[in-house]
Order: C-alpha cells, then structure tokens, then sequence
C-alpha cells in the first residue's frame, strides 16, 4: 500500500519501497532494469477507467520508482493506492480515500 503525499501526485513519482516491488513483481523485475530503463504496464482503477503503470530505474542513483498516469484524478494527498490482480491477470488499481 502507498499513502499519497501531495509531492507524489504533483511530480507523478512514487518510490517503489520493497512492499511496492513485491506488489508488481507479476508484471515487473526491477532487478531486471538498467538505469533509466523503463517498463510500463496497462492497468485500470478499480472505480473505473484504464491507467498505465510505468516502473523505472531513475538515471542518477538507480532508485526503484513508478509513476501512474491519471492518478490526480483519481486520488488526493492522505488516499492510499493499492495493486492487485484480478482473475485475467491485469493490474487493478484501487484508491482507498482517507478518513
């Protein structure tokens, strides 16, 4: 689960801590990756709405991060995203708002 900080949506880059990379690796090995090296996945939010997840290397320090598109839209600073995959193995997105 990532809790959404307000520099997360503004810049679209979330760092993908250990929890976040276990949550992918079906659809990514960030060990693969070279820096600057970049895998994006089709996903759709739950609530509706087709969404691509992008994993990537940064160029610098090689950080493990990702970057989904539209999720402005979808959440604010406080909501939580999680991954899951539903029964023909796409990425599902789900927003959890705060309380």
């Amino acid at each position: 689960m990532i809790k959404l900080t307000e520099t997360m949506l503004n810049k679209y880059i979330i760092d993908a801590n250990e929890s976040v990379v276990d949550s992918l690796r079906f659809w990514v090995d960030f060990g693969g990756l070279k820096h600057g090296q970049k895998k994006c996945i089709s996903a759709r939010f739950k609530n509706g709405g087709n969404t691509v997840v992008c994993c990537y290397l940064a160029n610098t320090r090689g950080d493990r991060r990702i970057s989904i598109k539209g999720l402005r839209k979808q959440a604010e600073a406080g909501d939580s995203v999680v991954f899951s995959q539903d029964f023909n193995n796409f990425l599902t997105i789900s927003i959890l708002k705060r309380k």
